[in-house]
């Protein structure tokens, strides 16, 4: 039995704690951006003992504001990829809550539910923001109902225009005020303005990735695209921009020299447009082996909805914090508006020219396949290329496992990409 499953088997066993686990689970990854990540989940994890109040969030929630309050923001939306990672532990927290809630939650929404009635993550707080995803709402709602703690939620309005905007600056000063009232320590502006430029320059690092991502060949691995989930998490803490700012480096070095991260060149690029959370990076490695296809772009791409102008008083930071309200968070990119995931589809097309589109759909979710015929139709009528499609379970290995989904990849693009 390896470090993680004994990991996995002391919360089975109730010798741990959840946190424990995905400290663990973080841990058994290598790399920069995978050190950063375990040093988030061990803040999460060590919160109250460091005197810090833990509050969790969902949605496109401002967490430059949770920061500035010196609380440790949990972003909710990231649980399931790292705790997917213990097949068994993943199963026990699915059960617990499928016997007690609606099936028609996605796996995803189930998780997040079974990990926080577990009890071991212990949170202060809940702030929620809307998306249009009807499980993520069920699962809020259903989560809302059992929490002893004090919860604030925005009202969005559904489209974003410059009045709803301003509507949206009080509800942000009201975030303010709860957070103040939670922890004592009411957001400043000077530490308010430190995070929001961090962020930015988040975002602009990020843009040089997608650039170089956009080169032929692609010069970055494409398990890098798997950590674009990280943005949502670490974007204001200046955490990303040392390891971004040398991955950049690294990989125009390699761009300028014309080099692959797969061993025999790059043949072919691929967009997996939906992709199992729990997997994902052992795919884009083993299409990278065994086929020499890089992975351009996947689902867990960022949209950040644009850089943040300014920030001289607070009513200012307010004011450009309520615009980031309306941008989906990157981990439910198939709740946005049909016309917008469609759009964004072909530009990513026509910006990283894929040859191979996979969609591999989570079994759940009702809005990402109820798009996947006008997507198909879409990218076949505008850029003459289809999606291979198949289903999967975006966290639960259960339903169809690694081997499984891999000999339906190889399938296809033996008989369709390479022709054999």
């Amino acid at each position: 039995m390896n470090d993680l499953m004994q990991a996995e088997r002391a919360v089975l066993d109730g010798a741990a704690s959840l946190p424990e686990y995905i400290c663990a689970a973080s841990e058994s990854a290598v790399g920069a951006f995978a050190a950063l990540e375990t040093e988030y989940w061990k803040s999460v994890r060590d919160a109250h003992k460091n005197g810090k109040k833990l509050v969790a969030y969902s949605g496109p929630v401002p967490n430059e504001l949770l920061f500035a309050a010196d609380c440790v923001p949990l972003n909710l939306d990231m649980l399931p990829a790292v705790i997917a990672t213990g097949k068994t532990l993943t199963a026990e927290l699915l059960r617990d809550v499928e016997t007690h809630v609606s099936q028609n939650l996605c796996g995803c929404n189930k998780l997040i539910l079974g990990a926080l009635r577990h009890g071991s993550i212990e949170i202060d707080a809940l702030v929620r923001a809307p998306i249009s995803c009807q499980s993520v709402s069920s699962a809020l709602n259903l989560l809302q109902g059992e929490l002893t703690v004090p919860v604030y939620t925005f009202h969005t309005p559904t489209k974003r225009s410059e009045r709803n905007i301003e509507y949206m600056v009080n509800e942000v000063r009201e975030l303010a005020d709860f957070l103040g009232e939670l922890t004592g320590a009411k957001p400043q502006l000077e530490t308010l303005r430190r995070l929001m430029n961090s962020n930015n320059r988040a975002k602009l690092l990020l843009d040089d990735c997608a650039k170089l991502r956009a080169g032929e060949p692609c010069p970055m691995s494409s398990h890098m695209t798997e950590l674009g989930r990280l943005y949502a998490a670490l974007g204001a803490t200046g955490a990303l921009e040392t390891p971004l700012e040398a991955e950049i480096e690294y990989c125009r070095c390699r761009a300028e020299k014309g080099d692959s991260p797969c061993k025999n060149g790059e043949k072919h690029r691929a967009y997996v447009l939906q992709s199992p959370l729990w997997c994902l990076g052992e795919l884009t490695r083993w299409l990278e082996e065994k086929y020499d296809i890089v992975t351009v772009c996947d689902g867990l791409g960022y949209e950040y909805g644009g850089l943040y102008e300014s920030a001289e008083s607070m009513e200012e930071c307010f004011a450009e914090l309520s615009k980031s309200l309306f941008t989906t968070p990157a981990l439910h990119g198939g709740a946005q508006n049909g016309m917008s995931v469609l759009e964004r589809a072909v530009i990513t097309v026509e910006r990283y020219k894929p040859d191979v589109l996979f969609f591999l759909g989570d079994r759940w979710c009702r809005q990402s396949w109820g798009l996947s015929k006008m997507l198909s139709d879409t990218l076949q009528e505008r850029c003459g290329r289809a999606p291979f499609f198949t289903d999967v379970d975006g966290i639960d290995p259960a339903y169809k496992d690694l081997d499984q989904i891999k000999a339906q990849l190889s399938e296809y693009i033996e008989a369709v990409v390479l022709g054999k």
